[in-house]
């Protein structure tokens, strides 16, 4: 995040935006030098950074990752532990009967449950629905219980 933090300044980029996500592409032969790469976020600087390949087939994904580091941006937290989902705040449809397969997944979880331990990967935000818990700390509704 240093590398980014240093261009941020450089260019000025960093005190023109309340929130700054850098989109890194590299090359679809650079996958694997890249594959240990995840992309970040931070609330306390509203700053992140996503790492994609840039290819067609690529783009959807990488939007994707750009809705979920955002929503980090704004306070929302990880929905999930490890790369299951966690329920209820984990899933598109937690009283959903029966619970599986869920259609979606929640943006801050990024896998559609099938079974219980069972996910698909989101390949596009088209896949995904901000839940109720998310939307509350990102300050789109508001807090069970409060006035």
């Amino acid at each position: 995040m240093d590398y980014f933090e240093e261009i941020g300044a450089r260019h000025f980029i960093l005190e023109a935006y309340d929130i700054v996500l850098f989109v890194y592409f590299f090359e679809e032969a650079a996958v694997k030098k890249y594959s240990g790469q995840h992309s970040v976020a931070t609330r306390r600087k509203k700053r992140g950074v996503v790492f994609s390949p840039l290819a067609p087939d690529s783009m959807d994904r990488c939007c994707t990752l750009v809705a979920h580091e955002l929503c980090h941006t704004t306070d929302a937290t990880d929905k999930d532990v490890g790369e299951q989902s966690l329920h209820p705040d984990g899933l598109a449809e937690p009283d959903r009967r029966p619970l599986y397969p869920q259609g979606k997944a929640e943006v801050m979880a990024l896998g559609i449950p099938e079974a219980r331990g069972v996910e698909r990967r989101v390949e596009e935000l088209t896949q995904c629905v901000i839940g109720r818990k998310t939307a509350e700390e990102v300050g789109w509704a508001s807090m069970a219980g409060s006035p």
